[in-house]
């Protein structure tokens, strides 16, 4: 018999599992990175509902939260996730929401839910998501620097070329990588967008959207979502970047972007104050403030995600403080 097997590791997706040359199984840990239940109140911490229109209302209640995009033309309902999910080279994301529409076809209304960045209004800008026209007719898009594209039920090209709404809930998931987005709905892959010669999308740290809106006066419409988070499959570990705090008060900006402040070394705390801002300039929000003293001396653990930028403002000259971060 042959030393080396013809057999794959695979699963329902297509997706191949792998050993490492010691023969061991490559196994990557969910980890949640944005999302919640909802429970029976709005939790402004994680969440920010935005309604505009006549009766347009986003609401939770009995552990759902409902967005109805009310009866103005242009009106609109929306949820949007306060963190970011970001995103690493080589651990996907998994996107998944327990969706209902209690009513499936609405003339003039739009419906939709996945890993995405919106305008200030409801205009997609970078991400995946499904969504819901008003004629009933469940869609899969990607949008890449705002330019959309749809493939409508007919037309997929997983395991069903189409897919019938109703009004029970069902378990939608998005996977997605730099390499392509994957559609999911109740465990069957039902479409797939493979990357060739472009990424699919040029951005790949987003935030959990689901709206509702209208595009003429109509008696609005509900979507429900009874709870929805973005996953990273695989736990993040990783060498930090070493960054230096030294001489005369000024502002320091060390990243661009999401990632985690590890930790601080003070060696030297001459100054008066350290303020640490999730931004690219010194503006809010702010993350810590420390006010330097010689009991501050040491190494200071902290573990805090950022989501915009990593700046860090010294007031005071002399200080010298050691930043570690991702």
């Amino acid at each position: 018999m042959s030393y080396f097997s013809t057999v794959n590791l695979d699963d329902v997706f297509g997706f191949y599992g792998h050993f490492s040359p010691s023969s061991a199984l490559q196994v990557a840990e969910p980890y949640r990175l944005v999302g919640t239940t909802f429970g029976t109140a709005i939790d402004l911490n994680f969440w920010t509902p935005v309604t505009s229109g006549a009766a347009a209302t986003s609401t939770v209640a009995n552990g759902r939260a409902i967005v109805n995009s009310g009866t103005a033309s242009g009106g609109y309902a929306k949820f949007t996730s306060v963190r970011t999910a970001r995103f690493i080279i080589d651990q996907p994301h998994k996107f998944r929401a327990v969706i209902r529409t209690s009513n499936v076809t609405i003339a003039n209304t739009y419906r939709a839910w996945g890993p995405v960045s919106l305008s200030a209004a409801v205009a997609p800008q970078n991400g995946a998501f499904f969504s819901i026209d008003g004629g009933g007719v469940l869609s899969i898009n990607t949008v890449t620097a705002t330019t959309v594209t749809t493939v409508a039920s007919g037309s997929f090209n997983g395991g069903v070329a189409s897919f019938t709404l109703d009004t029970n809930q069902h378990i939608y998931d998005i996977f997605y990588s730099i390499a392509g987005v994957w559609f999911v709905i109740d465990g069957v892959l039902i479409h797939k967008v493979i990357s060739t010669t472009a990424m699919w999308c040029i951005v790949v740290d987003h935030p959990i959207n689901f709206w509702s809106t209208n595009s003429a006066i109509t008696g609005g419409a509900p979507l429900e979502c009874w709870g929805t988070a973005i996953n990273r499959l695989g736990r993040h570990f990783s060498n930090p970047q070493i960054g230096r705090v030294t001489g005369v008060a000024a502002t320091y900006t060390f990243k661009t972007g999401s990632g985690i402040l590890k930790s601080l070394v003070f060696g030297n705390v001459s100054g008066t104050s350290v303020t640490i801002y999730d931004n690219t300039t010194g503006a809010a929000p702010i993350m810590l403030i420390i006010t330097t003293a010689a009991a501050a001396v040491g190494v200071w653990p902290l573990e805090m995600p950022f989501y915009t930028g990593l700046t860090i403002v010294t007031v005071g000259n002399g200080l010298d403080m050691t930043v570690i971060y991702e």
